[in-house]
């Protein structure tokens, strides 16, 4: 009655003058004629020529527009009913009598529902309109098919070979060119913010064995991160702090960069991720080119935890983290496998006049994924039915969750909300549309809509388990197949959050762009954790945890580095050297392998904090203050005398 009611009101407003030519659907002569415009009269008549009279005055009234699909033309079983209507209102069917809205007399045989307005917005409702007749009820026959999957093998893509430790599937994203640029880049920021400060520069060693002692931390679960050099017995970690410093640790996280800042451009509209553009880069290649993804695939939204101030935060009271960065994620649903991610940093261009969610799914499909007929899984923010026409044309099909609101669904399907509460739970509907996918409508505990292109268009019912009573008894409750695959392969991203948050090495920060890169580094230990996994289940090796895959990747990365080791002359030569002159003479403890200044003892013992690069060489190289304020040196040795 709804849907009756609604074209009785169209078929009273008025045709909009550019659009006279398209509304003219037949002809009611026989002989199947073409309608032709005469301007002298204004009145269309059958005939073999083509448009006649002043075309100028023609041009003027509207523009040429082919709308064969786009007629909205009253179907048989309407056409009593819009001639009831048309007596008791005593008006022709366009609700203008036989003179148009301009006075003139139009000739017009075919039954059409008409739009108001003109312009753009009567092009978009024709558009619509006929985007809905486009829909099947479900008792019709419709053929059309799914095409099996024709990609690559999922998995790995190189040869695993040699490859049997953790470091070497690591080695895979974060390899030497990267390594290096991270290097590069944080000994110049240094440079940069302290121009003529020396420093000990940082090599690709030191760079690696921090981040295996934050690999390892992370697993420990340590908290408070100077509790690893503290001399509480409980607290201290011996084999963590024998790598290097507290202060050189300190240093090496504040000094972290990758990316120059004096050759960020200047433009009005910069680039917002410019700080780290190299690691998107770098990483969004790595996770491409090292792996096949399977049949099924996920599209969904990660968070990641950011209190500061940044334009680009997002805030979500419907998360569990509200406020931070969104990352929008495409993985594999099996492995958990994170493909391709893009960093949402707020509004940008709409060139394509399209929803956010269709530019996100866009932005994520890359050029290696068409016509392999992936099933891509998303939900109702990115499901739309503009978005499975243009995946299937790349070869690739779609199935989700949709809100009930969405421009065009079927009517069929969407006036069920107003009887959804005597529906019983289990029941379907189902309806085709001509382009080759179909819209659910299933009850579970409410009512939920689907469109998927992924299924072939008949309603094959298995089931779900679910709660079907107050006593908590649990029962199978019938549902559609797109349904039951939609819950089986939405998860893809979640599982890789699940297995990132387990050991998180993020910490906070000031930095906005420090809580993207640690996100990253989560995210490609979890994917070098997943290809080490497929490679033990193929040579039939026993899996790993997660927890002790980190840990040998920590202890990998680490090695035997550690900058407290003397890298001057060997112990034996300075033993030699000392004990040639048995007097106490003071040096640059520099030149014997200590890179970074001490505390001096003396100082220490008076509850004061100075440090020093100097120290005695003969008694083991202690530190020592020496200067004419302090004369830490000569204090020391007269008390080790007395």
């Amino acid at each position: 009655m709804a849907e009756k009611a609604y074209k009785r009101s169209l078929r009273r407003r008025p045709i909009p003058t550019r659009f006279r030519k398209e509304y003219v659907s037949e002809i009611s002569s026989d002989s199947g004629e073409e309608a032709s415009y005469d301007s002298d009269d204004d009145v269309f008549t059958p005939d073999d020529s083509d448009w006649s009279g002043d075309q100028a005055s023609s041009d003027d009234c509207f523009e040429e527009y082919d709308c064969e699909d786009e007629m909205v033309v009253l179907e048989d079983d309407d056409k009593e009913e819009a001639e009831e209507v048309e007596e008791e209102s005593e008006v022709t069917p366009f609700g203008l009598g036989s003179e148009g809205f301009d006075g003139h007399s139009y000739n017009i045989t075919g039954r059409m529902v008409p739009t108001r307005g003109g312009g753009q917005a009567a092009m978009v409702r024709l558009e619509r309109a006929a985007e809905l007749r486009k829909w099947r009820p479900m008792d019709e026959e419709s053929s059309f098919k799914v095409h099996k999957f024709k990609g690559p093998a999922p998995g790995y893509k190189g040869m695993f070979g040699a490859r049997t430790k953790s470091i070497d599937y690591f080695d895979i994203f974060f390899n030497h060119t990267i390594l290096q640029l991270i290097v590069n880049q944080t000994n110049l920021y240094f440079t940069q913010s302290n121009p003529g400060t020396t420093f000990v520069e940082l090599t690709i060693e030191e760079l690696q064995a921090f981040f295996g002692m934050v690999i390892m931390i992370s697993t420990k679960g340590v908290r408070v991160l100077r509790h690893i050099w503290s001399k509480l017995p409980y607290f201290h970690d011996k084999a963590l702090a024998s790598i290097m410093t507290r202060r050189r640790f300190f240093w090496i996280s504040r000094n972290l960069h990758f990316n120059d800042n004096t050759h960020m451009p200047k433009d009005p509209n910069p680039d917002r991720l410019y700080k780290l553009r190299p690691i998107l880069d770098h990483m969004k290649a790595a996770y491409q080119r090292h792996y096949n993804l399977s049949k099924h695939i996920a599209i969904d939204e990660a968070m990641v935890k950011f209190k500061g101030r940044h334009s680009g935060k997002q805030y979500d009271p419907s998360k569990p983290t509200k406020r931070g960065f969104k990352v929008w994620t495409l993985a594999d649903s099996m492995t958990g496998y994170v493909y391709n991610f893009n960093v949402y940093m707020g509004r940008f261009g709409n060139p394509d006049n399209r929803d956010l969610g269709f530019r996100v799914v866009k932005g994520l499909i890359t050029h290696n994924l068409h016509h392999c007929y992936h099933r891509l899984y998303c939900d109702r923010f990115f499901t739309s039915v503009p978005l499975l026409k243009d995946l299937k044309r790349i070869g690739m099909y779609c199935c989700g969750t949709v809100q009930h609101d969405r421009q065009g669904l079927p009517t069929e399907i969407v006036n069920l909300k107003y009887s959804a509460n005597d529906m019983p739970r289990g029941e379907s509907h189902l309806s085709k549309h001509k382009d080759g996918f179909c819209s659910y409508a299933w009850k579970d505990r409410k009512l939920i809509y689907f469109l998927s292109s992924a299924h072939s268009g008949d309603l094959p019912l298995t089931a779900v388990i679910r709660t079907i009573d107050q006593k908590g008894n649990r029962g199978e409750v019938p549902c559609p197949q797109a349904c039951y695959d939609y819950n089986m392969y939405m998860g893809g991203v979640d599982r890789a959050d699940q297995l990132r948050s387990y050991y998180c090495v993020d910490r906070k920060s000031r930095r906005w762009h420090m809580r993207l890169f640690w996100h990253i580094f989560d995210t490609t230990v979890t994917n070098a954790y997943i290809i080490h996994k497929e490679w033990q289940f193929r040579n039939k090796v026993p899996p790993t945890s997660l927890i002790m895959f980190r840990y040998y990747l920590a202890e990998q990365l680490m090695g035997d580095f550690s900058s407290r080791q003397r890298v001057g002359r060997p112990a034996a030569a300075l033993s030699m050297r000392v004990n040639a002159s048995h007097e106490h003479v003071i040096v640059d403890l520099r030149t014997e392998g200590f890179i970074i200044k001490r505390r001096c003892q003396v100082c220490l013992r008076n509850i004061l904090r100075h440090e020093t690069y100097f120290g005695c060489a003969q008694c083991d190289n202690v530190p020592l203050c020496n200067n004419s304020v302090r004369q830490c040196f000569e204090n020391f040795h007269k008390n080790s005398a007395n």
